[in-house]
């Protein structure tokens, strides 16, 4: 008995992260959040040459390195409450953005949307009893 708990500990048990390991989630997120609000302001365009490695990769990928990390995020802490707020405010912002932007409705912006759409519907099955994640949901 005592080996196979001693094995247990060796193991990475996903789904299992709680409010600290959220919490390094979501100090990341805003990390990258700021960045990411920069380089845009500058129009995605590295015209000086004055990018940092992690600001070109934004600059490249856009927001897509963002929703991976809020996707690693609620796939180690689905039943964080604060995770999928953040998560859905940050793709409520993108979708303005967009739509502001863009002035007309693309595929890009129509993307956004269902993805919007399927993360709150995800954020009500993980955390039913949030009746914060329910507003977003219903607002959305």
């Amino acid at each position: 008995v005592g080996e196979s708990f001693g094995a247990i500990n060796h193991r990475f048990l996903s789904g299992l992260g709680g409010a600290q390991t959220a919490q390094a989630f979501l100090n990341y997120t805003s990390f990258l959040q700021r960045i990411f609000h920069d380089v845009a302001k500058q129009g995605f365009q590295n015209k000086t040459g004055e990018f940092t490695p992690i600001q070109e990769h934004i600059a490249d990928h856009k927001f897509v390195f963002i929703l991976s990390l809020y996707e690693r995020a609620v796939s180690e802490c689905p039943t964080v409450e604060k995770v999928w707020v953040s998560y859905i405010h940050f793709l409520r912002g993108e979708w303005i953005r967009l739509r502001k932007e863009k002035q007309e409705d693309t595929s890009e912006l129509r993307n956004l949307s269902s993805m919007l759409q399927a993360v709150t519907q995800r954020s009500c099955r993980n955390c039913p009893c949030s009746v914060t994640v329910f507003e977003l949901r219903m607002t959305t």
